[in-house]
């Protein structure tokens, strides 16, 4: 059975998910002392600080941006259905499944000991 989303639900459920991992990202961290924000990891990768801006950066800049091409591309009334991937397992299954790869390979970007590393986490993250 194919599931149908409305546009602004899609907009609406993106955006509740991004300000949810926001507040869990505040809870975690936010009674963390500078110094330990600041210091980069073992392996010279980026400190908690830097991860967390790179993060937040790309829901202020992804966000707005799918929004306005879902309103120029989309009329209003438009629905999107899920792909077999969404019917087989459920649609909430695989987006966690998929938030969960990319904060991964993500915090995997962070940690890179070398290129071929680096590049490997990237295509992860295509994937997540």
């Amino acid at each position: 059975m194919t599931k149908i989303i409305s546009t602004q639900t899609l907009v609406d459920t993106l955006e509740k998910r991004v300000e949810k991992h926001a507040e869990e990202a505040i809870r975690i961290f936010q009674n963390l002392d500078e110094k330990t924000l600041l210091k980069n990891s073992e392996n010279g990768g980026w400190c908690i600080a830097d991860c967390l801006w790179h993060l937040n950066s790309y829901g202020d800049f992804y966000l707005p941006e799918i929004e306005k091409a879902l309103a120029k591309n989309i009329s209003a009334n438009s629905n999107f259905k899920s792909g077999w991937l969404g019917n087989y397992f459920g649609r909430k299954r695989v987006l966690i499944s998929c938030i969960v790869m990319f904060t991964f390979a993500s915090a995997l970007c962070g940690m890179a000991w070398d290129l071929p590393t680096l590049v490997i986490a990237r295509i992860l993250q295509g994937f997540g």
